[in-house]
């Protein structure tokens, strides 16, 4: 209750100062008016009686000061007339306010715009329900494998842990995106067609309560709802995103119902996700549509995922049961991979060795401790470009300050505290750092946008992400990291000048501004060491800058090892169907081959350095211990001409 009365009394002595005044004069006039008449009632005249009431009591003045002080609503006018004093105080130098705002914003900015690209990167959580409580399951398997290898899991090990596990209240199941061949249906807009011409999209099969768990609703229709035990093969639905829905079905209203084909099986559209859900994926693909686990067969025909224990298909995630910690439900499921693992009619060779939970970010990869290393490296370099201009800051500040000592030895010579005056020049700085803050901003508005057209075509040729998927556009971490960063600088450019002059002799100051001060400021080692740090930095900035253009320019001219300068990709769609992919293959070949421009062709799965798969191997003649692991190589599925067509020689055979 006296919290509140405090804050109460504040905001009115903020909001009504007059009333107030003049509530305290009175109050200390009838307090001064009753010391009197107990004066006069032992004698004394009324004059004498208020002269001695005011020799015992001190000025009324310093009083009102004392009284004034007191309450939290005085930090709050002192730092308001601080501010105000700075404002002018910059208006009066506009050229020096213009260059110190250029040179922050420019600081600043570099820093905001990256960290605004990492906060999209790592820090920004899927678009669900009550995302903290959301987590991806990642395994750490014996043979220490990286990469996919860490987030897979087989169908059955998904079940067994749904049926198990007592710290999720709901865990779901997500495959890869993977293509297929569409034929949508005709338009609901007057004009357009049905198109018999099938299209290669991009899918992914899930488990049925995959929307359930996530808290994601339709923007139109329903998104599929069946129950576990249902027979495979038997829930033909599918879900369709947003950008699909909207741009290659032009938003059609009457889709729910419409029948799409997928690799020539039939599925009813049951309802489109919403405009923010971009799935789960990782990395951040979004698919054209969500298919249930239990449809495995007719979308991908010739594998058993439902059954086949030694098939990594598919990503985990899970909601915890609330009041569940983190290293609670680590130890859980851990021991129920474990036990699985031990229940196999097969030993596992790659054994799970534990299981970690990390919260679902966009990019689950962000935990890696190298993707981290890289930041903090990126934040160390711009970090020392904001070092550099506040060196330099701090240096003008000293400079500029050699025009105020007289202004400062004349204010300490009546009497106003050091702490005082430091606390003024800390709020001129800090509201320069402001302002160069707010136009840092601004310009990583432009830097980010930029960046954004720089990287997105690389993205989305290396990982297929669609560069919508990845938002640059500042949040409120964003706002408060700028904020934050601001301020900080502010003090660290504006402390080292204020503690500097604020020492300052007072004979010195108030006698000649311009000799014996600026002469000693001129031989400081503060001055010295700001000057130093700066050529120091700059330097290392500029070598390490020079040493990656260098890295940069050696890598367009570095031999790969194959053909590069003559050789175009174009990528190729297969159905399941090998008879069919066969004979297609044959044909484009021997089709590129007859145009005069083309030297040679070659078919490969995956072009140089975008993409391998990892099987296990066994050299035929030779046998293992049955405790090891099998070997694990690099494969690529490639056509007779492949070595050719790259200039690729072969040592033997």
């Amino acid at each position: 209750m006296s919290l509140l009365r405090n804050l109460a009394s504040g905001m009115r002595s903020l909001f009504r100062k007059e009333q107030v005044d003049r509530e305290l004069d009175e109050e200390l006039g009838a307090y001064l008016e009753m010391a009197a008449e107990e004066k006069m009632k032992q004698g004394m005249s009324r004059k004498d009686a208020h002269r001695a009431v005011r020799l015992e009591r001190g000025s009324p003045e310093v009083t009102k000061e004392i009284v004034r002080s007191a309450g939290w609503e005085s930090l709050v006018e002192t730092c308001w007339q601080d501010v105000r004093y700075a404002a002018r105080t910059l208006r009066k130098s506009p050229g020096f306010t213009a260059v110190a705002v250029l040179t922050l914003a420019l600081g600043i900015g570099v820093n905001t715009t990256l960290f605004t690209a990492f906060d999209a990167v790592a820090l920004k959580s899927l678009p669900v329900t009550e995302p903290k409580n959301v987590v991806r399951l990642v395994r750490t398997l014996s043979s220490g494998g990286q990469g996919d290898t860490r987030y897979a899991f087989s169908y059955p090990e998904y079940a067994y842990f749904h049926a198990e596990s007592q710290v999720f209240s709901g865990l779901i199941a997500a495959s890869w995106p993977f293509r297929v061949s569409a034929i949508l249906p005709g338009q609901a807009n007057a004009g357009s067609l049905a198109s018999e011409e099938p299209q290669v999209i991009q899918g992914q099969l899930v488990s049925s309560n995959y929307f359930a768990v996530l808290g994601t609703r339709p923007i139109v229709g329903s998104l599929f709802l069946p129950v576990e035990s249902q027979a495979p093969g038997t829930n033909p639905f599918i879900a369709l995103s947003y950008p699909f829905w909207q741009g290659q079905l032009d938003s059609d209203p009457q889709i729910v119902g419409k029948v799409i084909k997928l690799n020539g099986a039939a599925f009813e559209v049951a309802g489109v996700a919403s405009r923010d859900f971009i799935g789960t994926a990782n990395p951040p693909i979004v698919p054209d549509f969500w298919a249930p686990l239990g449809m495995q067969a007719q979308l991908l025909p010739g594998e058993d995922w439902l059954n086949q224990t030694s098939g990594y298909h598919v990503q985990l995630l899970a909601r915890l049961e609330r009041g569940t910690e983190l290293s609670q439900a680590q130890a859980d499921v851990t021991v129920l991979a474990q036990q699985f693992q031990a229940a196999e009619a097969q030993p596992v060779q790659d054994k799970t060795v534990a299981i970690t939970l990390q919260h679902a970010n966009y990019f689950a990869d962000a935990n890696d401790i190298r993707f981290q290393a890289f930041v903090t490296l990126l934040m160390v370099a711009v970090g020392l470009v904001l070092v550099v201009a506040c060196a330099n800051l701090a240096n003008m500040l000293l400079s500029r300050g050699v025009g105020r000592q007289r202004e400062t030895g004349i204010r300490l010579a009546m009497g106003a505290s050091r702490r005082r005056l430091i606390q003024q020049w800390l709020t001129e700085s800090i509201l320069l750092a402001l302002l160069g803050g707010a136009a840092g901003l601004f310009l990583s508005l432009w830097t980010t946008t930029l960046l954004r057209l720089a990287v997105a075509p690389v993205i989305q040729g290396l990982f297929g992400i669609n560069p919508s998927v990845i938002q640059l556009s500042p949040d409120l971490r964003v706002f408060t990291y700028t904020l934050l960063i601001s301020i900080i600088t502010g003090v660290a450019f504006g402390l080292s000048p204020a503690l500097q002059f604020t020492k300052a002799d007072l004979a010195a100051a108030l006698k000649d501004e311009g000799t014996a001060f600026s002469q000693r400021t001129s031989r400081s080692r503060l001055r010295d060491f700001l000057l130093g740090a700066q050529v120091a930095i700059s330097m290392l900035l500029l070598i390490s800058a020079s040493l990656l253009l260098r890295g940069l320019l050696k890598s367009q001219t570095a031999d790969p090892g194959f053909e590069t300068k003559r050789v175009f990709p174009l990528g190729l769609y297969f159905s399941d169907d090998t008879a069919k992919s066969n004979a297609l293959a044959t044909r484009v070949i021997s089709h590129l081959t007859e145009l005069p421009v083309v030297a040679s062709v070659g078919l490969a799965h995956n072009v140089p350095w975008l993409g391998t798969w990892t099987p296990p191997v066994r050299v035929e003649g030779t046998s293992a211990p049955p405790k090891s692991l099998p070997w694990q190589v690099l494969a690529n599925y490639v056509s007779p001409g492949y070595f050719s067509t790259l200039s690729i020689p072969i040592l033997r055979g």
